[in-house]
């Protein structure tokens, strides 16, 4: 997606039939002087401008506003940035459909200036093709990792997977790179692979986690190792991509590939091969027949977090049955989780998995204890972030020597192993 950077206008169509040739200053209730569009304009740019008083209803009356007066009410921001709060910022930058890369840099200046937590909230709410252009905007983006320094899932859950509207922006790509975990930087750029992100790999020379891809050999990962293949002009990376693939073509995946594949994996099962032949298997069936799905389950409760995430995506597992899996994994961290639910799930399934009250809490000690957590020494004082300390507390005693850290330090008897305050698996 292409961006220009000289308007001001984010990619939001200006609703032609919203135009209002006048407005009413109590809303509408009969005897009052109607404003125009002028008057009103008039009076925020004297307020923005020289301070002159703050207009009444300043948000309400700038959204009564007919769309070219919005449009050009977009050049007062940064001067009403100098007079309103942060929060108020982003309303009326969000009502005057400025671009979001201006909005934020104008809330980062106003008085006083949006909060770090605000700030968050907001841009998790921000769609891919909005969050993309802070791609295009270099001392912005460090500004706002600064204040957003976890893990890039974590802060961003609905651009954790790199969507293809971040593909052409390398200042997203390598905070992605940066701050996400290795096994989901694998999941993400195989599953996603595009010409675009293979140009923006290229640009960067980021190719090292090839390194660190097991299945490529099935319909999940192929088609995007395919398509970075087929696209890259990095030589040695275009050469690990074709020996991932081998003579397995995705783009050619047929109902006999997948048998195949269904037969490799019950064959491995019940021979109990290596892990690594299990999961390649089950990448090349790309499901799991009934018969097998419950061998397939016992040899992953003895796996690492990033093994039960690469089978259960190329396996397309449900949901509740993987959570339960990742959740029991000795090196699980809330960033895995997370990455999880709001992959490539249906909307359906993630409202019917967290309406199970014994699984909710389950996720909740997770990701909401360790939320800035990445299982490092370094990030450990992070554990329970802005929680009271009496939670932190109890939860240090009872539940982080126990199950749940990313670093699952099993204690024993004596801190409370196995004890009563364990969660059980629901």
């Amino acid at each position: 997606m292409t961006h220009e950077p000289k308007t001001r206008t984010d990619r939001h169509d200006l609703d032609d039939h919203l135009v209002l040739d006048r407005v009413h200053t109590d809303g509408g209730t009969a005897g009052v002087v109607t404003e125009e569009p002028q008057e009103i304009y008039d009076d925020v740019e004297r307020f923005a401008k020289h301070g002159k008083g703050k207009p009444r209803d300043l948000v309400r009356r700038i959204e009564s506003l007919p769309n070219d007066f919005k449009a050009k009410a977009q050049d007062l921001m940064p001067d009403l940035a100098k007079r309103l709060s942060g929060d108020d910022v982003l309303e009326v930058g969000e009502i005057l459909r400025e671009r979001l890369d201006f909005r934020i840099e104008n809330a980062l200046h106003a008085k006083p200036p949006v909060a770090a937590d605000r700030l968050r909230a907001y841009l998790r709410a921000r769609d891919p093709s909005d969050i993309a252009w802070l791609g295009d905007n270099e001392p912005l983006l460090e500004k706002v990792r600064k204040l957003m320094p976890g893990a890039f899932g974590l802060e961003l859950p609905r651009v954790a997977d790199l969507p293809p509207a971040l593909h052409s922006k390398p200042l997203l790509v390598k905070w992605f790179l940066e701050k996400t975990d290795p096994t989901l930087v694998v999941l993400s750029l195989t599953s996603n692979g595009s010409p675009e992100l293979a140009a923006t790999l290229d640009a960067l020379n980021e190719w090292s986690w090839l390194d660190r891809v097991h299945i490529a050999k099935g319909y999940a990962y192929g088609q995007g190792i395919e398509a970075l293949r087929n696209a890259t002009a990095n030589d040695l990376a275009k050469q690990k991509l074709s020996k991932l693939l081998g003579n397995f073509v995705p783009s050619e995946v047929s109902p006999s590939h997948q048998n195949e594949g269904e037969k490799a994996l019950h064959e491995a099962l019940e021979s109990n091969a290596g892990m690594e032949a299990v999961r390649e298997a089950a990448a090349h069936a790309g499901g799991v027949p009934d018969k097998d799905k419950t061998k397939l389950t016992e040899r992953l409760e003895r796996q690492s977090a990033g093994v039960i995430l690469e089978v259960a995506t190329a396996t397309q597992m449900a949901l509740k049955e993987a959570l339960h899996l990742l959740l029991d994994a000795a090196d699980v961290t809330a960033e895995q989780v997370v990455a999880l639910i709001v992959g490539k799930q249906l909307i359906d399934d993630r409202v019917k998995v967290l309406s199970d009250d014994t699984l909710r809490a389950r996720l909740r000690k997770v990701v909401e204890y360790y939320r800035q957590y990445d299982g490092t020494p370094g990030t450990a004082g992070n554990k329970g972030g802005r929680l009271a300390t009496w939670i932190k507390e109890w939860f240090t005693k009872n539940v982080d020597t126990v199950r749940f850290s990313p670093q699952h330090l099993h204690g024993n008897k004596k801190d409370g192993a196995g004890g009563g305050s364990q969660p059980k698996s629901g």
